[in-house]
């Protein structure tokens, strides 16, 4: 009975196509990263990741060829982090990734450009060739936001950004504006 709730709970918190992380899990992930590095006073990244016209491929492929990039573009984008970075998909070509511990924006583009570097190199799928680029949007706890959803919201402006802009890119969401209360 415990190992069929246990697979029943990584059913729930998985993406079938790609075995990573689902929304579920990402939000309970960032979650947890937020409450540890609060405690420990660090900062956490979140990538936003989307695949730039990516639907061409499934147009002009179909969607099974589609499918294999997508389970490819995971393991490219997990031969860029850390082990301990957690990485999911929370749309059709929509990924996050949440760099624990990240010690600066500067850090977080690292991995970004990295990300990209991997995603760039042509794909070898059913005797095509594919290739697929990115835009990645980076925004920072406490930088962006206390909440799991402002952080989310803020990487996924940026990325937009990038998008609209030049495709392909890394975008670095801006730190909100701290509001303070004078005391008179």
């Amino acid at each position: 009975r415990k190992a069929l709730e246990n697979q029943l709970k990584d059913l729930a918190h998985s993406d079938a196509l790609t075995g990573i992380g689902n929304r579920a899990l990402f939000f309970q992930k960032l979650e947890d990263a937020i409450t540890l590095a609060k405690r420990r006073k660090e900062r956490v990244a979140v990538l936003f990741i989307d695949l730039d016209d990516f639907k061409i491929v499934n147009d002009q492929y179909g969607h099974e060829v589609g499918d294999i990039v997508l389970c490819e573009v995971v393991q490219r984008i997990k031969m860029a982090v850390r082990e301990a970075d957690v990485l999911a998909r929370i749309g059709g070509d929509e990924f996050v990734l949440i760099l624990h511990d990240c010690e600066s924006s500067a850090h977080a583009r690292q991995v970004a450009e990295k990300v990209l570097f991997n995603l760039e190199r042509p794909l070898q799928v059913a005797g095509l060739t594919v290739t697929v680029g990115g835009s990645i949007g980076i925004s920072m706890y406490p930088d962006n936001g206390e909440k799991t959803a402002d952080i989310l919201k803020s990487a996924d402006r940026a990325m937009y950004e990038v998008k609209q802009k030049e495709k392909n890119g890394v975008g670095l969401a801006p730190p909100r504006s701290r509001l303070r209360k004078q005391v008179h």
